[in-house]
């Protein structure tokens, strides 16, 4: 029985790790970076999150201050946008103390709804990319 649950997990992993399908690939790629990111120590509240934990304990100053802080964060305040200024070229992020950081590059997979064919590139060319930070993507 010892044999044969060994053996059903290696098989389980070299079927994850297999690079020849794609969207095994990316769902590797996915949880190497999510693993080699995410924080090996305890922290509260540091960095301060964009996201304001909404609930009943929070009155309607703490909402008002918090939105009042986006706010003057300009482009920095949506992670969205700041990504995208960065691919830009116009700012960088520098890393907080603690703070780890991946960017990965994977051939995108043609399998998807999303990867649709991008004016002028062809599918060969087209490529995801993913920035993971905290153990998040």
């Amino acid at each position: 029985a010892k044999a044969k649950a060994k053996q059903l997990i290696l098989n389980a992993v070299v079927e994850f790790l297999d690079s020849s399908d794609k969207d095994k690939g990316l769902a590797f790629d996915e949880f190497f970076g999510k693993l080699v990111t995410e924080p090996k120590r305890v922290r509260i509240d540091y960095p301060p999150s964009l996201i304001m934990n909404i609930d009943n304990d929070n009155d309607e100053e703490d909402k008002e201050a918090h939105e009042e802080w986006i706010s003057d964060l300009g482009v920095w305040g949506n992670p969205k946008e700041a990504v995208q200024t960065i691919l830009n070229g116009e700012g960088c992020l520098y890393q907080a103390e603690g703070v780890v950081f991946a960017y990965s590059v994977t051939p995108s997979s043609p399998s998807k709804e999303s990867d649709r064919e991008i004016k002028g590139m062809r599918k060969e060319q087209q490529q995801i990319h993913r920035l993971f930070v905290n153990g998040n993507m």
